[in-house]
């Protein structure tokens, strides 16, 4: 069946400056969007991580479903990522 992982203190933080898309006006625009200078990073926190039906071989991928909470721009919601690991 599957399984359940859960953390705490997993949490990753991303300057928001550090995101360049190497034009110097379409960077302005998007620190402006994420509000770079009141909040200076982007953090993925991850809650839990779900595996999804039976492993057969432990050489096979298998499905991963993965639940986070995002800050950006001082909003933060719940996500949930799909992932394969082996």
């Amino acid at each position: 069946g599957s399984y359940t992982s859960r953390f705490a203190q997993s949490e990753l933080a991303l300057a928001t400056k550090s995101l360049d898309c190497g034009n110097q006006l379409m960077n302005k625009d998007l620190y402006n969007a994420l509000k770079a200078e009141a909040h200076p990073e982007i953090r993925l926190e991850l809650r839990q991580v779900t595996r999804k039906g039976e492993v057969k071989n432990e050489s096979d991928w298998y499905p991963l479903e993965a639940k986070a909470l995002l800050t950006i721009a001082g909003v933060t919601q719940e996500i949930s990522l799909d992932a394969l690991s082996k």
